[in-house]
């Protein structure tokens, strides 16, 4: 398969530049995903159907296969194929209302990780825009980022499930794609990421002192990671929940599909819940007219604020026992009625 060329001379999307570097670093890097793909369940593993490709292949790109190590210096690009292979399948790139992403951004993960909604990400990878957006923990000052990867990792060694966050951002003049890594089934998202901390100095000391000591400076502030790894997380968790507004061009559209693998000659843009986010807004907007005339409001529109709930399940009259279930954010006097936006893309 052959890349495209984006149509009509508009800005290319960020995403295609991401894939022309890696491929200018590593020619045969998409002959090689495929490839491996090909493999799965003969002479590897057969890995779950919702990871695309296990970082173990991209290890193994970097590296240039056998016995060979990958250097600190390269260790990065195996989260930067590991997602862009995923992402290549159907080139999906997620733009949210402004006002219900904000709502997202404040959504925190309470409890543990509901890692069973994750597993219904709409693609094996996607990217989600987050303009204006800056994420802190990854250094001493907060960093703009313009969006971020997210998929599904199954490590063959050991079988364990991760999220995988790759961060868009920009520093000082200088483009970075960062990875957040996410060890599920460790409950909450403090636990997950203190594992997958972990696990990168177990990685680091096979590379030395040094690399101990690199790993140990980059570590980021715990709390503050935590809460922005919340707000990603959150977004994410919207795109999976059943309840996802996800449209393009104003016409409701399903969710894209992991297979077949379609290959698309460029990106689609998926516009998300772009309606709830203009119903939401003309309900505050009659809601402070109505206060202003002295009249008695209903409580304004809102989301509700994903949360977790409690439901009694099995029969009435025999033996019940209590479920913990994830519940995502939910709108509250809001009525989408007939509300038709009108999007203004702007590059």
């Amino acid at each position: 398969m052959t890349e495209g060329d984006v149509q009509g001379g508009a800005v290319p999307p960020r995403p295609r530049a991401h894939m022309a570097a890696i491929r200018q670093l590593y020619p045969q890097v998409w002959s090689q995903v495929e490839d491996f793909r090909r493999q799965r369940g003969k002479g590897l593993p057969a890995w779950p159907e919702w990871c695309y490709l296990p970082l173990a292949a991209a290890y193994a790109i970097v590296s240039g296969g056998g016995e060979n190590k990958v250097s600190l210096d390269r260790s990065l690009d195996i989260a930067r194929i590991g997602a862009l292979a995923a992402w290549r399948v159907s080139q999906g790139i997620y733009a949210f209302d402004a006002g219900v992403l904000d709502g997202l951004w404040q959504t925190p993960i309470d409890g543990e990780i509901p890692e069973e909604i994750l597993y219904r990400l709409p693609e094996w990878c996607v990217y989600v825009e987050t303009p204006g957006r800056t994420v802190r923990g990854m250094g001493p000052e907060a960093i703009p980022i313009h969006g971020y990867y997210a998929h599904l990792e199954w490590d063959p060694n050991d079988e364990r499930r991760e999220l995988r966050l790759l961060l868009d951002a920009t520093a000082e003049g200088q483009d970075y794609l960062l990875p957040i890594i996410l060890h599920l089934g460790h409950g909450t998202l403090d636990a997950a990421l203190g594992a997958a901390h972990a696990e990168a100095l177990r990685v680091a000391r096979a590379h030395g002192e040094g690399a101990v000591r690199v790993a140990a400076e980059l570590a980021p502030p715990a709390a503050e990671l935590a809460q922005d790894t919340a707000a990603l997380v959150s977004a994410l968790l919207y795109l999976c929940s059943q309840a996802a507004e996800i449209t393009q061009a104003g016409t409701s559209i399903p969710h894209p599909h992991r297979v077949p693998l379609r290959f698309p000659k460029g990106p689609t843009t998926w516009d998300v819940a772009v309606r709830l986010g203009a119903a939401i807004r003309e309900a505050h907007r009659r809601g402070d007219e109505a206060a202003g005339g002295g009249s008695h409001a209903s409580p304004r529109a809102h989301i509700r604020r994903a949360h977790w709930h409690t439901y009694l399940t099995g029969p009435r009259e025999g033996e019940q026992r209590r479920e913990l279930r994830w519940l995502p954010p939910i709108p509250v006097n809001v009525d989408l009625g007939d509300l038709v936006p009108t999007i203004h893309r702007v590059h």
